[in-house]
């Protein structure tokens, strides 16, 4: 299992086996821990069809505060992308106090979760987790997550250590009503399903998944599907952080007290160090002047990664064309609504363990009252491993002889190549000196 820390509320009680599992039992509001929790200043994302707009853990952990509230039965949350296990603090904090909750990652908030290959392959754990599903609906949350561990191809129970490679992750609150959470417990069931930047192996994993909650009886109007911007069945939206915020609303409107919410993600993740500098008014015609300290290892972020590290805003409201500078260089301006990434050259814009600044210009005539959140972000990916690791947590067989044999075949064409026209020569000199 991945190493399991205290929240600081959390005090160790006990330990439980099961199922020859060592399970570290911790109360968060009430709930089951078997994660690990993530630094303040790191971020877990999933992707949307925009490159620019990637949905947060806190980003999801605001929509469900928003939109979902506590006026539900159960509800499951299942991300089987690279970091995931970064979502579970946030939406943990989002609904303590509230109705049951499960959630579950593939892995731990920094370590990537991994696929077969690209063809016909799928997430190991998310396979492993329909299986499951399959084999037994009737079963508890906590009863499917474990038998899921223990079938996971890469997970920490695979027959060779060198497989293992993810680490699953469970939460769940209040007790014990987190744990015996079912998959279709409420009068009516809702799913949302979701994948941002796609490849075909979630398109595999959609599929399987998609099926296993009809067999369920989830209809197709209570199984929401997002995916990416390519037309495949059995899509309703695009995976836009504004279409997911729509569907939440639409949820709103549907979900009472009786009601059940799956939320899934099959996708590539991502892993970022943000300072956040908090939310904060901007008023017409001001500036906005925010101040930032960073520690050593986010400045050595920033310049090892290969995508460049960016201001993010998000807002409420409309902005309209105004410049925003980071210690005194201009690195963009605002011009659109919702959430904003402004790129940076690190190397051409210093940043400081103390002093940084970042400041917004207003337009007196175009912009009106806005809180803003600010961050100051970068992909928390060492460039040796992007450049490596490029497809993520894909694991793809590979037979080396196979992709040697050209290689091979080209040398031996050359060698016999190079013997016969030897063997010629020294024929046709013999030829000569015997006339």
């Amino acid at each position: 299992m991945g190493k399991t820390r205290s929240h600081p509320l959390a005090i160790v009680l006990s330990m439980v086996m099961l199922s020859a599992h060592t399970v570290i039992i911790i109360p968060f509001a009430e709930g089951t821990s078997d994660y690990e929790d993530q630094p303040l200043d790191y971020y877990s994302t999933v992707p949307t069809i925009n490159e620019k707009k990637n949905i947060s853990d806190t980003g999801l952990a605001k929509l469900i505060g928003t939109y979902i509230g506590s006026d539900y039965k159960n509800m499951i949350f299942v991300f089987g992308q690279c970091y995931g296990g970064g979502f579970i603090d946030d939406l943990a904090r989002a609904t303590s106090g509230h109705s049951p909750v499960a959630i579950i990652s593939a892995s731990k908030h920094n370590e990537k979760a991994w696929m077969d290959d690209f063809e016909s392959g799928v997430s190991h754990f998310l396979q492993a987790f329909n299986d499951a599903v399959q084999k037994d609906p009737t079963r508890t949350i906590w009863q499917l997550f474990n038998e899921s561990e223990h079938n996971d191809l890469r997970g920490p129970y695979a027959k060779d250590p060198r497989d293992r490679k993810e680490d699953p992750q469970f939460f769940a609150q209040p007790q014990p009503a987190g744990d015996n959470i079912k998959l279709h417990d409420g009068t009516s069931n809702y799913a949302i399903l979701y994948a941002g930047n796609p490849e075909r192996q979630n398109r595999n994993d959609f599929y399987r998944m998609y099926e296993t909650l009809t067999d369920l009886g989830y209809t197709d109007d209570e199984i929401f599907v997002l995916y990416g911007s390519i037309p495949v069945w059995p899509i309703d939206y695009e995976a836009t952080d504004e279409n997911l915020e729509f569907v939440f609303e639409t949820l709103q409107r549907k979900m009472g007290p009786n009601e059940t919410l799956f939320f899934w993600v099959s996708n590539h993740g991502g892993k970022q160090r943000a300072i956040l500098h908090g939310s904060v008014p901007i008023s017409p015609g001001e500036t906005l002047l925010c101040s930032f300290s960073l520690t050593s290892d986010f400045i050595e972020s920033a310049h090892a990664t290969i995508d460049p590290p960016y201001v993010r805003l998000s807002w409420d409201g409309y902005i309209a064309s105004n410049p925003v500078f980071l210690n005194n260089y201009l690195i963009g301006y605002l011009s659109a609504t919702g959430v904003y990434h402004l790129e940076f050259d690190a190397t051409a814009v210093p940043l400081y363990e103390v002093g940084n600044e970042i400041k917004i210009h207003s337009m007196e005539e175009y912009i009106t009252s806005i809180v803003a959140d600010i961050y100051l972000c970068a992909d928390d990916v060492p460039q040796e491993e992007s450049a490596i690791g490029g497809v993520g947590g894909i694991v793809v067989p590979v037979d080396k002889f196979v992709l040697l044999a050209p290689y091979i075949g080209l040398a031996s064409t050359i060698l016999v190549a190079t013997v016969a026209t030897a063997i010629y020569v020294k024929r046709v000199k013999r030829r000569k000196e015997k006339q």
